[in-house]
């Protein structure tokens, strides 16, 4: 969905040609990078935090651009902070290091690790829930995989 609303609104940064059917999900990246930071993960959060301008949030278009502004933020951070880390500029070393590990990889590497990603923070939920005695929460966490793609299922059974 990204890919296709970075097309419609001329945003040549984030097109995915080269690997159909990729996802790059902020929230899963936020998730990931900012695991042990507290404070929300919401995209007007994020967009605060990386300094992405959000106007007419909640409609389709403008969440869709935030939201690729996010994914490149977040991607191409990590190769700003290793630039600076090289040249001695002090920087928060476990940030980096999460930022680093980010930079690494390409799209198609990047969409395997949200799965990846996804189901450690779905397991951390859960048993979050199950130790604060509530079993329905916990199993709603344990379920599921990700990214959700109804339209490839509905593709296969066709």
């Amino acid at each position: 969905m990204l890919d296709r609303e970075a097309h419609r609104h001329g945003l040549s940064y984030l097109i995915l040609d080269q690997y159909p059917g990729t996802v790059i999900d902020p929230l899963v990246i936020a998730r990931h990078l900012h695991r042990y930071e507290r404070g929300p993960k919401q995209l007007w959060a994020l967009c605060a935090r990386y300094d992405i301008r959000l106007e007419d949030a909640h409609t389709a278009g403008a969440d869709a651009v935030a939201a690729g502004q996010l994914a490149y933020a977040m991607c191409s951070r990590g190769r700003v902070l290793r630039r600076a880390w090289n040249h001695g500029m002090a920087v928060e070393h476990e940030r980096l290091t999460r930022e680093w590990e980010l930079a690494r990889y390409d799209a198609l590497a990047l969409d395997r690790l949200q799965g990846v990603w996804n189901r450690e923070w779905r397991a951390g939920m859960s048993e979050f829930m199950l130790q604060r005695g509530d079993a329905g929460a916990a199993a709603d966490f344990a379920g599921g995989e990700w990214p959700t793609r109804p339209n490839d299922a509905a593709r296969q059974a066709a």
